[in-house]
């Protein structure tokens, strides 16, 4: 979650103006600052391959924005970027907004006098769609941070590399990618090797690539509290208890044949005996869920990738789907609680996707993964 101050919490709640802009950018300078919005939708969801999109109005009052030749700023053409901003004015005039995220312009259009509707999607779209034009080579012993770090950079020009780990997971077997999109494409490639690291990439609000390693929800610390009551932000709430796609054992497998070692794999399954979906012949039975990769070459890089499946999926038996006006600082994997008096509900889970409204106007319906109860 966003870091944010108290009163921006408390203006969530009790209400404060809602403010949202956009910057525009070129090659990484700002060309065009605070350019206020009509309405706005910033899209996060963890299960995609981009992480995050916009679909927003940009207010023209005096035509100045509108596109018209390619050199334009909302036009698409020129590699422009949005970096979309939504918060509070509060009675002292002050404002506290938060970036929502950093978009490529794919579309524009204008949807009526003085305003210009623009939708994008975040950096890592440039990446997928710079396909490689010739084989590209990876050698043996680049560890998995280096070889994803390279296939951006290579793509993206001007990045805050400043939260780029340094500890590699792994490193890699020479490795060749037929050009066009038969090996398949950059971005594909990158999160490959980042799950086989245990870790998932992705650009965060900011436009800054992050390679972090996904949270066990067992043990996280909820950041935010959705309750249906007086002061409730929380519309309504459900809960669906349903066995499909659900797993409790977890192989994994090294697949890469070129490299002349012996195939390795690793098994992670559930131990807790009190669990409702613990592998056991007379109760839930044992349902296996497999993964192969041609980067895992050890028994511990499996092993890697076997546990953080556990953890990332063991809660699936039970989702959690409620309606509320979002918090603006709330991030796809962030744990929140869920609590409903009425239906029975107090549960954490796993933020998977969800809108986020600029101004805060409408309520939106937040898709979970994963749960633990209080």
């Amino acid at each position: 979650m966003l870091t944010r101050t108290q009163r921006f919490d408390d203006a969530l709640k009790y209400g404060a103006q809602t403010v949202a802009v956009v910057d525009i950018y070129r090659a990484g300078a700002i060309i065009v600052p605070d350019v206020p919005l009509d309405s706005g939708v910033v899209h996060l969801d963890i299960t995609a391959e981009h992480y995050r999109s916009m679909d927003v109005s940009v207010v023209d009052e005096y035509g100045l924005l509108t596109p018209r030749v390619p050199s334009d700023p909302l036009q698409p053409y020129n590699g422009n970027e949005a970096k979309v901003k939504a918060g509070f004015q509060f009675p002292d005039g002050t404002q506290e907004l938060k970036t929502l995220g950093v978009f490529r312009i794919e579309e524009s259009s204008l949807d009526e006098p003085g305003l210009v509707r623009i939708s994008g999607i975040d950096r890592s779209v440039v990446v997928k769609e710079a396909r490689f034009e010739a084989p590209y080579f990876i050698a043996s012993g680049t560890t998995d941070i280096a070889a994803i770090r390279t296939l951006i950079e290579a793509r993206v020009a001007n990045l805050d590399w400043s939260l780029w780990p340094t500890n590699s997971v792994y490193s890699m077997q020479a490795t060749v990618f037929e050009e066009g999109s038969r090996s398949g494409d950059p971005w594909t490639i990158c999160q490959d090797i980042a799950t086989n690291g245990g870790r998932e990439v992705l650009f965060d609000n900011e436009g800054r690539p992050i390679l972090r390693t996904i949270a066990n929800p067992v043990v996280a610390v909820p950041t935010w509290v959705y309750s249906v009551g007086t002061d409730s932000i929380v519309m309504k709430s459900n809960k669906k208890t349903s066995t499909q796609g659900v797993s409790n054992v977890w192989v994994v497998m090294g697949e890469n044949a070129s490299s002349g070692l012996a195939p390795v794999s690793a098994k992670a399954e559930i131990t807790d005996t009190t669990s409702p979906i613990f592998p056991s012949p007379v109760g839930f039975g044992r349902r296996p869920a497999f993964y192969a990769s041609q980067y895992l070459t050890t028994v511990a890089q499996c092993q890697t990738v076997a546990d953080n499946m556990k953890a990332a999926g063991a809660g699936w038996s039970e989702v959690v789907g409620f309606t509320a006006i979002p918090h603006l600082c709330q991030e796809g994997r962030d744990v929140v609680q869920v609590v409903d008096a009425e239906t029975g509900i107090n549960l954490f889970v796993v933020l998977s996707s969800f809108d986020l409204d600029v101004f805060l106007s409408s309520e939106t319906s937040f898709a979970t993964i994963g749960r633990r109860t209080s």
